[in-house]
């Protein structure tokens, strides 16, 4: 038979060389080999088109009227608010079907009583640590996160022993995949006041004293420069020059950074210094 045997394919009455089918098969492996790499990057490039909103955290944007944020991924956790058409939300995470997004400024939140002090007719001082924010008025709802003593937070209503609050800068709600569209992954757009929200004063820098400590300041607000006191996030620059330290809670006052804005509230003297401190009760842009 020679160097290689023969064997005969009798079903179809071929008789095939061995080594014939062995070179064939060789080339046929080599042929699978090079092309791997290039199918797989287009495999690669598939599957990152197809998942690059995924990347969290990111902007989205809701897609229906009266669309649920709750308190869990799952329609059974208490309903915290109701989102509007076009309106943006922070993704931060996902499960399932579900998305985590930053609780909107309408989301219910509560504390209880024992634990804060109301300063003034906007705020309340927690004045202990550890304190649970819940979803409903009660100790059987779910937890929405935590605050520590001294943390100001912001009065919205109270009921029986509870206060309603404004929700928390770190806590966070649920909204089903598909009422969330992709929108950016640049979520600093979600901060951007809304000019046309806002009350149109005059684009004037004059100082008005309404008493000894209540003023209203119109300026730019700035993020303090890294030698000015330790303890002060924010300045307020009149025609351009430094006038004022404020004091107000981060979260909102970090979307008026940097516009020309009117800053109405108190002062607070503190002779060691450059300026004096102006504590924030009310600010709004000025176009």
């Amino acid at each position: 038979m020679g160097e290689f045997d023969r064997f005969n394919y009798f079903s179809s009455g071929i008789s095939v060389d061995r080594f014939s089918v062995f070179v064939g098969l060789n080339k046929i492996f080599h042929r699978f080999i090079r092309l791997t790499p290039l199918v797989f990057i287009i495999c690669l490039t598939i599957t990152s088109i197809c998942s690059a909103q995924e990347f969290f955290p990111f902007l989205g944007e809701i897609t229906a009227e009266n669309v649920r944020v709750r308190a869990g991924q799952n329609e059974n956790f208490e309903e915290l608010c109701l989102t509007k058409k076009s309106e943006n939300v922070i993704v931060v995470d996902k499960d399932f079907s579900w998305y985590k997004v930053r609780l909107p400024k309408s989301a219910k939140a509560y504390i209880i009583e024992k634990y804060v002090n109301q300063i003034d007719s906007q705020t309340l001082e927690v004045t202990a640590s550890q304190v649970n924010i819940r979803a409903r008025s009660s100790i059987n709802s779910t937890i929405l996160g935590q605050v520590n003593k001294g943390d100001k937070l912001i009065f919205v209503n109270k009921k029986d022993d509870w206060y309603q609050i404004e929700p928390i800068e770190f806590s966070f709600g649920w909204v089903l995949e598909k009422f969330v569209h992709f929108k950016s992954q640049d979520i600093t757009l979600y901060n951007q006041p809304k000019v046309e929200e806002v009350a149109v004063v005059p684009d004037s820098k004059i100082v008005e004293i309404s008493n000894k400590d209540s003023v209203v300041v119109t300026g730019k607000l700035k993020a303090k420069i890294p030698d000015d006191a330790d303890n002060i996030s924010y300045r307020l620059d009149v025609d351009n020059k430094p006038s004022y330290y404020l004091e107000g809670m981060k979260y909102l006052l970090d979307k008026f950074i940097p516009y020309s804005v009117k800053v109405e509230g108190t002062i607070k003297e503190n002779s060691q210094l450059r300026y004096p401190i102006i504590v924030v009760s009310k600010i709004q842009i000025i176009y």
